[in-house]
């Protein structure tokens, strides 16, 4: 599921692109953690990594072809799974309000101090 998140934050991306640093407020891991995953992920030919134009000391996370391949496919299952569980309970404009509550959360969180 880790690896799924850093695939769909990234996903998210303008370009499939983010800093280390900017995906790690994303994903609830400590960094060197996500360093080893995204090592990981780029074995598996999902991200690449690159040196941050800007700031040479950065690295700058990209989506590779494959890994957006396999985001989608994960996100289909999930999607799906989703629907079966929820489905019955909400309908069609509950759970459109349940995705802007969620959307709305997940923006707040980059307000929220680190502790």
């Amino acid at each position: 599921m880790r690896e799924y998140d850093a695939l769909f934050t990234l996903s998210r991306c303008a370009g499939g692109r983010a800093r280390l640093r900017e995906l790690n407020r994303e994903i609830l891991l400590t960094q060197p953690s996500l360093s080893r995953m995204v090592e990981r992920l780029e074995s598996a030919g999902y991200v690449t990594r690159e040196p941050d134009p800007v700031d040479r000391r950065g690295t700058v996370v990209v989506l590779t072809e494959a890994g957006a391949a396999m985001q989608r496919r994960i996100g289909q299952r999930h999607a799906a799974s989703i629907r079966r569980y929820l489905g019955p309970a909400l309908d069609d404009e509950e759970l459109r309000t349940l995705a802007q509550l969620c959307d709305k959360l997940r923006l707040a969180q980059s307000t929220i101090p680190d502790a």
